[in-house]
């Protein structure tokens, strides 16, 4: 899809659809409260207030009227809500809106006006928004599938600014293109098949979307972290016929910012049957989802090269399934992870902490970050605790956990942070070994989680963020965020390496 900016009139463009934004302050009653909207208006030929004798429409983000306008051309007019309350999702809500709306009318073009004073961000905004808006992932349609059973492609989106710098927001467009581009590889990772996306796919995948940024690659085989000590990634992956892998994705820009550095971890169990500890059948086939925090991480590398941030960033992903046959892992058994810790495996099905904990040792040992995120479907007691639609987060240093949740609410990411203290450490303790990788107390199972993973982390400042919420989506919330994978936490990566770097 190409995206571009203009400060012509929009309804001059030769496109499909024309689409504009209506704030809940141009509307009083049923009346045009605004002179730009009611010139609109008039240049539409009446659409907007001839379409409200059909309905009620009153600026609100849930409202929207299709009329024909000039040249037979479809007009939408998109409630935006008040335009003091706009943050990030605003405008990534307002664009994929439009996106959506234009496809449901199977058109292939658009032009968007959002009605406001566009700058650098708010333009990046709207070009991230009209790609999510847009995707849908269709990479195991058999070629008999039908056109009309696809949804139409849009192929152009034109954002309107009248009297703007229009060399400054086209740089702010091709960002909001590459981040786009980054969510939407996240997407397909996650909605694709077990048996498709392995680790050695993954691994495959990684290396062709991050080199092509600009980054190196480094794909650790079994025999590499047999000969390391991976004793988690390695005892997960025993039950499977599917080698095991640890993905090293490392970013060194010239002129990269001295005093700090970043890493990035993502779990990337590409299919979690919980092992001997089988998970029940319902729902199941979700489970190839559970390497979203991998994805997450993938993408966001990969992104951070395109747009040439200045800062060091090193992506480490761990990367296997977990199946149940007769080599498999049991409760009781004990595992040595890379920096000698040994851990009771009381519950096969909390193998995430498992095969992250070996990636987050490497990562402080080989990489020394200043600053450390991991991203994982960790635990069932954060969807309990926040629901499907936020992500918890935990750490080592309570104004850098401030600031990641500051962060993600910037980039249009809800996160809510969550307390780790010695009560969470002590739970996890064994009787037979160092730690236990789950606890004999119950509740706090997100907390316990995450404690779990500060035994690994020794240097950096670290947030660990469990995404088992808002990862996938089995109903669609929000235009941005469509069902299935949602590649949630790509873009709180990418704002924070963007802060760190200034």
């Amino acid at each position: 899809m190409r995206i571009s900016v203009s400060n012509a009139s929009p309804l001059r463009a030769k496109v499909d659809s024309h689409v504009f934004a209506v704030w809940s302050e141009d509307i009083r009653g049923r009346k045009i409260a605004s002179d730009d909207l009611a010139k609109i208006d008039r240049d539409t030929r009446g659409a907007l207030s001839a379409a409200f004798a059909r309905q009620r429409f009153s600026g609100k983000a849930s409202d929207q009227l299709i009329a024909t306008g000039p040249g037979g051309r479809e007009v939408i007019f998109l409630g935006a809500g008040k335009r003091r309350d706009a943050k990030a999702r605003t405008w990534l809500t307002l664009a994929a809106r439009a996106a959506k709306a234009v496809q449901g009318v199977r058109g292939k073009s658009l032009t968007l006006s959002p009605r406001a004073e566009l700058d650098e961000t708010l333009t990046r905004l709207l070009a991230e928004g009209a790609h999510l808006g847009a995707y849908h992932y269709d990479e195991m349609r058999g070629k008999g599938t039908k056109a009309k059973d696809k949804p139409a492609r849009l192929a152009a989106v034109t954002l309107c600014a009248s009297g703007a710098d229009i060399r400054a927001l086209t740089a702010a467009v091709k960002k909001g293109e590459v981040i786009g581009e980054a969510l939407a590889l996240a997407r397909d990772l996650i909605n694709g098949p077990g048996n498709v996306i392995t680790p050695t796919a993954l691994a495959a995948r990684a290396k062709a979307w991050c080199e092509a940024g600009g980054l190196q690659v480094e794909v650790l085989d079994k025999r590499k972290l047999e000969k390391m000590g991976c004793g988690g990634i390695l005892a997960v992956n025993r039950g499977s016929a599917e080698p095991p892998c640890m993905i090293v994705m490392r970013y060194r820009p010239r002129g990269a910012v001295k005093g700090a550095s970043l890493a990035l971890v993502g779990k990337g169990v590409t299919f979690d049957t919980g092992g001997i500890s089988l998970k029940p059948g319902a729902k199941m086939h979700l489970m190839k989802a559970d390497m979203s925090g991998a994805a997450a991480v993938i993408a966001a590398m990969g992104a951070i090269g395109r747009l040439g941030l200045p800062i060091n960033v090193t992506g480490i992903v761990p990367a296997t399934d977990n199946m149940p046959d007769g080599n498999a892992i049991k409760p009781g058994d004990v595992i040595t992870h890379l920096n000698g810790k040994t851990v009771e495996v009381l519950n096969t099905d909390a193998e995430g902490r498992l095969i992250l904990a070996d990636a987050l040792v490497h990562a402080c040992r080989e990489f020394k970050p200043t600053h450390m995120l991991d991203f994982a479907t960790l635990t069932g007691s954060c969807v309990i605790a926040l629901g499907e639609r936020m992500a918890g987060v935990m750490g080592n240093d309570d104004e850098f956990r401030t600031r990641i949740c500051a962060l993600g609410e910037e980039a249009g990411e809800d996160l809510w942070p969550l307390p780790l203290n010695e009560d969470f450490t002590a739970a996890m303790k064994s009787d037979v070994a160092d730690l236990a990788n789950i606890s004999s107390e119950h509740g706090a199972g997100a907390e316990q989680g995450g404690a779990f993973l500060q035994e690994f982390v020794d240097g950096p400042k670290w947030c660990h963020l469990d995404i088992a919420g808002p990862f996938f989506a089995s109903t669609p919330f929000g235009p941005y965020r469509c069902k299935g994978g949602t590649g949630f936490g790509v873009l709180t990566a990418l704002q924070t390496a963007e802060a760190l770097a200034e």
